[in-house]
């Protein structure tokens, strides 16, 4: 019973190259942001235009669901 337990224990979820690529970006977008917003007088809105500009996103909203995405993600220790 309890090997059972173990291996379901060690059972990651699978993901396709593209899912752990684009998690990858999306975790990089995550640390670019809390890395230039820690410097004390930074801007979101101008935070954010530096990192589309950088990253080739073409919105702010998307910036913010990748943020939302990557921080869920950390919080269930999905990470690597």
């Amino acid at each position: 019973m309890q090997a059972k337990m173990a291996q379901t224990e060690q059972i990651k979820p699978l993901k396709t190259r593209f899912r752990r690529t684009q998690e990858a970006k999306e975790d990089k977008v995550f640390n670019m942001y809390n890395e230039l917003m820690s410097v004390p007088g930074a801007m979101t809105t101008q935070v954010e235009e530096i990192i589309m500009q950088k990253m080739k996103i073409a919105s702010r909203s998307t910036i913010w669901s990748i943020r939302k995405r990557a921080e869920k993600r950390h919080q269930n220790g999905q990470t690597k």
